[in-house]
């Protein structure tokens, strides 16, 4: 079944994506401390921040388009991991022009017709904080726009 939100076509795009070194799970909106087996969480780790969307009306109040943005944020202990994730996130082993991945790749949607997903910003730090084994966490921040409109 097709996607009846953004962020739902979002989290079907991710289990898609095929990826070397892909962490089985993506959370939404926070990481638990514990997978559902109820063991401790480990790195690395992707979780998907939804940050709004903005609509568009025509002059007869029809919505002319959507505008959602997300946040994919990588956890690892080691900046080189974070950057294979990115890699991954953003081309899914493909060539850029393929779009298989997120940078201009393509989501289903029941209601909507997807017109572009472009990544607007790519940040990377080290967390003041470390993991639980006392390890270096370093951080990749991959923030999207998918633009829509209603079919």
């Amino acid at each position: 079944m097709a996607a009846l939100s953004v962020i739902a076509a979002v989290i079907d795009k991710w289990a898609s994506l095929t990826f070397l070194g892909k962490p089985a799970e993506l959370y939404f909106d926070g990481i638990p401390l514990k997978t559902t087996t109820g063991v401790a969480q480990t790195l690395p780790s992707v979780n998907l921040i939804d940050l709004g969307t903005t609509t568009s009306f025509d002059f007869e109040h029809n919505i002319a388009g959507e505008a959602t943005t997300f946040q994919l944020i990588v956890r690892a202990n080691t900046l080189l991991e974070c950057d294979q994730i990115g890699l991954g996130i953003k081309y899914n082993d493909a060539g850029i022009k393929a779009s298989a991945g997120y940078d201009f790749g393509t989501l289903t949607f029941e209601n909507f017709e997807n017109l572009q997903m472009v990544r607007q910003s790519e940040r990377r730090y080290r967390e003041q904080d470390r993991d639980q084994s006392s390890l270096i966490v370093h951080r990749l921040e991959l923030t999207y726009e998918v633009q829509v409109q209603q079919q």
